[in-house]
């Protein structure tokens, strides 16, 4: 019981430090995004703005294809 008591907040402060280290990457956020919902357009969209910002034009272009793919699909 007492491991129990020592072992969850413990576990949830690595996730908390998990999640803020996401949040500040916003890459890394609508990667995640993109991936969990792969068949929605918006996160694409936005993955390929946090690519496009930081330079990287080729993966940029891959994720707005992606989103454009998608919302024509949706219509």
């Amino acid at each position: 019981m007492t491991a129990m008591l020592v072992l969850a907040p413990v576990t949830l402060a690595g996730q908390t430090v998990v999640r803020n280290a996401m949040w500040a990457d916003p890459r890394l956020l609508w990667l995640q995004a993109a991936r969990r919902a792969p068949d929605i357009w918006l996160p694409h969209l936005l993955l390929g703005e946090a690519l496009r910002a930081r330079g990287m034009r080729e993966e940029a272009a891959v994720a707005f294809r992606n989103a454009v793919r998608l919302q024509a699909r949706q219509r």
